[in-house]
């Protein structure tokens, strides 16, 4: 993934949280030719933000060995970036009336920058990617020699996600919860609704 993070003085309420802006011709940015470009703005959470503030987020789909290439040579790397921010704020200018003056400060992480910060495998921000070929596999949640071990986490289900992650999670208390012989309670909120319910 490639992800550009925006801090923008403009409150932008005048836009939907999230939009999906066709662009005139195709432009490259990173490693890829895009036809679309589509843009996050948090300006809801008070929390989040200062006033008249907002938070933009762009990302797109990207190709590791292009990033891994550029990382060889610092300048080229760096250079690339800058492009690719010239690139968007033009859009940006032309979309949302966003000019460079009204960006307070930027970051661009490449998958590069998910591999150094994270130590994930070319950068994977979202586990194994989901394909023909591993859409009915999972990774077993025990390790052979570890009985007191029970993995949870996105990388074990193709997809991954925070959805995965919390479904692996689930499953690994319920388990610890059967072995110990105690009782795996859901909350009702947790629980899907009683179809056998009558009027």
């Amino acid at each position: 993934r490639l992800q550009i993070s925006l801090g923008v003085l403009k409150e932008l309420t005048e836009f939907p949280v999230e939009q999906v802006f066709e662009l005139k011709e195709e432009m490259r940015l990173g490693s890829r030719l895009r036809n679309h470009l589509t843009v996050r703005q948090q300006n809801f959470d008070e929390k989040h933000l200062y006033p008249g503030t907002t938070s933009v987020t762009i990302e797109m789909d990207e190709d590791y060995g292009f990033w891994a290439e550029m990382g060889r040579e610092s300048s080229a790397y760096t250079d690339e970036k800058k492009i690719i921010l010239k690139r968007v704020l033009r859009i940006l200018n032309e979309k949302m009336n966003i000019r460079e003056e009204d960006i307070e400060l930027y970051d661009i992480a490449t998958p590069l920058t998910v591999e150094r910060y994270t130590g994930n495998w070319r950068g994977a921000v979202r586990g194994w990617e989901l394909n023909t070929r591993n859409v009915d596999r999972s990774i077993p949640s025990r390790v052979p020699g570890l009985p007191n071990l029970i993995l949870a986490s996105q990388w074990l289900i193709p997809g991954g996600g925070l959805d995965r992650a919390l479904m692996t999670g689930r499953s690994a208390a319920a388990l610890i919860c059967h072995e110990e012989k105690l009782d795996f309670i859901e909350r009702e909120e947790d629980s899907p609704p009683d179809d056998t319910a009558k009027d």
